[in-house]
C-alpha cells in the first residue's frame, strides 16, 4: 500500500470562520484539513475557495481519489446542508502525490461561464 497526499480545492459560497484566531484559520474533519485558498490571508470575502488537504492509504491513485472522494462526499452534503449554501468540488481542480515517488498527478479545471439562450414567442406557445 502507498501513502498520498491530496490537496483538492472546494468551491462555496459559506465563508469560514472557523479559529479566525489562529494565524492561519483552518479546521480538520474526518483527518481531513479545511482552511482558505489563499493560505496568507484569514479575509474569506476574497475567494469562494477553499483547499481540503488530506492523506490516503491505497494501492494505486484511482482507489486514493476514489477513497477520498467517498469521504468528502459525506461531509461536503452535511456543510452544504447547515451552511445553507452551494459547494461543489468534483469539477474543480486537485493534486495528488504518492509519497517517495517524484511524479505528482493533477487534475486543472477552469470556470467556463454559460451562454444565454433565447426565450421567444415560439417558447412561450411551448410552455
Amino acid at each position: 500500500m502507498n501513502k498520498y497526499f491530496i490537496q483538492h480545492r472546494l468551491h462555496t459560497l459559506a465563508k469560514s470562520y472557523v479559529n479566525l484566531n489562529e494565524q492561519q484559520a483552518s479546521f480538520e474533519l474526518d483527518k481531513i484539513k479545511f482552511s482558505h485558498w489563499d493560505p496568507n490571508s484569514t479575509d474569506t470575502k476574497k475567494t469562494s475557495y477553499w483547499l481540503l488537504e488530506n492523506e490516503v492509504i491505497a494501492s494505486n491513485y484511482r482507489n486514493a481519489i476514489t477513497s477520498f472522494n467517498r469521504k468528502i462526499t459525506s461531509i461536503l452534503s452535511r456543510l452544504a446542508f447547515l451552511s445553507q449554501c452551494y459547494t461543489e468540488y468534483l469539477r474543480e481542480p486537485y493534486l495528488l502525490y504518492k509519497e517517495g515517488s517524484n511524479v505528482v498527478f493533477f487534475r486543472y479545471t477552469t470556470q467556463v461561464d454559460g451562454v444565454p439562450l433565447s426565450f421567444d414567442n415560439g417558447s412561450l406557445k411551448g410552455l
